[in-house]
């Protein structure tokens, strides 16, 4: 029994070590697949987010901005991490089914009950794969309903012939500027040379969720930013999970 377990153990050490060689020999491979997805996933996110607000991504944005928009939100480190975990994840679960393969480890009456870790770590990986993806595809959805719910900084926009006041940046590219009109709930795609002035004059808004042992000074912050918002903008905001008339704001 001792003897099977110690077997064991060698044949996962020794499958973990040809895992972290096979990731280190190949790494410049590794590193161009990141980077390839890592674009790819910004110029999603642009397109994606952009047409949250009815703009299409491809008349007003260039290639050479694919990373300016989700720079501009705040979401580029996100994604990148969330990228190098999913391809990191995958690479691992390719591994590990070749080396299974390789070895013939599939091969026998006692697959699962020799290699039981292995599977659980299979199925850990692929549920992590999953979710991530899901994560992903999320994003830009979630980021646009914040900012159409109010919960953005307010600039005002004067430009040669027609001001905006008090509207909020969706983002921007080489050449315009993209902006969200409360008033008229819609999008306003201003270009840049026509910009005489760009003032800020409602900081971004403290944080959404309530869910943190600082819950009172958070509830002080989310109070004074709606009353600033109320007082410069005359508009108002609903914060998650604040109670109105006695029920919970969803």
């Amino acid at each position: 029994m001792d003897t099977e377990i110690s077997k064991s153990s060698s044949e996962n050490q020794l499958m973990l070590s040809s895992v972290v060689l096979s990731i280190f020999k190949h790494y410049v491979l590794i590193s161009t697949i990141i980077a390839m997805v890592f674009s790819v996933t910004c110029m999603y996110f642009g397109v994606a987010y952009l047409r949250e607000f009815d703009i299409n991504f491809f008349l007003f944005v260039g290639l050479s901005d694919i990373y300016q928009i989700p720079l501009s939100k705040g979401v580029i480190l996100q994604l990148l991490f969330l990228i190098i975990s999913l391809i990191s994840t995958l690479i691992l679960i390719i591994s590990f089914i070749v080396y299974f393969i390789r070895s013939n480890k599939y091969i026998g009456v006692k697959p699962y009950k020799k290699n039981l870790v292995a599977v659980l770590i299979w199925i850990g990986l692929l549920v992590f794969t999953i979710g991530g993806f899901t994560r992903a595809f999320s994003i830009p959805g979630v980021n646009a309903d914040e900012l159409k719910n109010g919960f953005s900084s307010r600039y005002n926009i004067n430009m040669k012939n027609k001001n905006y006041q008090c509207v909020s940046i969706i983002g921007s590219s080489s050449n315009y500027v993209f902006a969200w009109d409360y008033v008229k709930n819609n999008s306003i795609i201003v270009t840049k040379s026509f910009i005489k002035d760009f003032n800020q004059v409602v900081p971004s808004n403290p944080p959404l969720s309530l869910k943190t042992i600082y819950k009172i000074s958070l509830v002080k912050a989310q109070n004074e930013w709606s009353k600033l918002l109320n007082n410069t903008c005359s508009q108002n905001v609903r914060w998650p999970g604040r109670k109105i008339n006695g029920k919970n704001n969803k």
